[in-house]
């Protein structure tokens, strides 16, 4: 829905400002090309029936008898009824608004599928295109007042500052909990690597796979991968690090904390697995994507990143993994 709200007399839509305006709108949005928009696709006070309503033919349409109204007319009336801020004969005299103010919607229905880009695409370019109407016309004001407006720009939103809140919530959880826990400003680092892999992962192969990325699969997947992900890294480097206080070598504790919790991760991986890919016989494209993406990350995560990227990253770091925590000195050999 358009919502066009024009400076009028007596606070109506009846008036010629309103209806020369609200075609303006409908006209300048109709020059938009590439969407397959006709001017059927359309309604409201001003435009009917695929044209422009004329200011009189209006006024004759809601104040002639029921017995020498149209058919058309009758249509018409009924339209007008559903898309001004008030019932005949209310809009006359009634100002809902504010003084000097009115109101009318106009429906617009979508030749495509308003789940995508493309009514992303489209709704920027009108937007501009009112923009311009609003610019030229002293007092117009035009918003787009749709549930899928209002998603796009909930999404606008959301993605502008999901990314900031989640990042800085992250990275301050984990370099707590590996201050904490382990005594080291070296593993908050490297967690978050693996994290951030992982993720890099599942973003490249949803594109490869996927031709539209649907933006609520992202701010889904994002906060329970690293649920997991770090849910399983710190399932190994707490035996790790027990083993490592033992007095085994940081070597021989990463072998010793694979031995004894590799069985539990993969378990649990593969179970997890099994559940979200039970999410693509879904009929819905977002719900398919979404255990598209859970299913890669678990996968990654369990069978590439715990099994071999962690081990081999913790081997270069040896000893320096636990700055500035000093460990015992090794006494214990596998």
């Amino acid at each position: 829905h358009a919502r066009n709200t024009t400076k009028a007399k007596y606070g109506s839509v009846l008036n010629a400002r309103h209806f020369s305006d609200a075609v303006k709108a409908v006209e300048a949005l109709l020059k938009i090309d590439g969407y397959g928009f006709v001017a059927h696709d359309f309604t409201g006070v001003a435009w009917f029936d695929g044209k422009p309503v004329e200011f009189d033919w209006a006024l004759n349409a809601l104040t002639a008898n029921d017995t020498v109204r149209t058919v058309e007319q009758s249509q018409y009336r009924d339209v007008f009824r559903a898309h001004v801020n008030g019932f005949m004969p209310d809009a006359l005299e009634i100002d809902r608004l504010g003084e000097g103010m009115s109101l009318s919607v106009t429906t617009i229905r979508l030749p495509f599928d308003g789940y995508g880009s493309r009514f992303e695409d489209w709704l920027y370019e009108a937007r501009d295109k009112v923009k311009v109407i609003q610019s030229e016309a002293d007092g117009v004001s035009a918003r787009f007042a749709s549930g899928l407006a209002i998603q796009v720009d909930d999404k606008a939103n959301l993605l502008k500052k999901a990314p900031g809140i989640m990042i800085a919530t992250v990275c301050g959880m984990v370099f707590l909990f590996s201050v904490v826990a382990f005594r080291s400003l070296v593993l908050g680092p490297r967690l978050l690597l693996t994290v951030a892999l992982t993720l890099g992962i599942v973003s490249g192969a949803t594109a490869i796979v996927f031709e539209e990325v649907f933006w609520l699969t992202l701010v889904v997947v994002s906060p329970v991968s690293v649920g997991f992900v770090l849910d399983y890294d710190i399932f190994l480097l707490g035996r790790v690090f027990e083993f490592r206080t033992e007095g085994y070598s940081t070597s021989d504790a990463l072998i010793l904390g694979l031995e004894h919790t590799g069985g539990i991760i993969t378990t649990a991986g593969i179970i997890m697995v099994s559940a979200f890919l039970a999410l693509l016989m879904s009929s819905n494209p977002v719900v398919v994507q979404l255990g598209f993406q859970l299913s890669i990350a678990v996968l990654v995560d369990t069978f590439l990143i715990r099994t071999f990227f962690v081990p081999a990253l913790m081997q270069i770091g040896v000893e320096w993994n636990w700055w500035p925590k000093k460990m015992p000195k090794v006494t214990k050999k596998m």
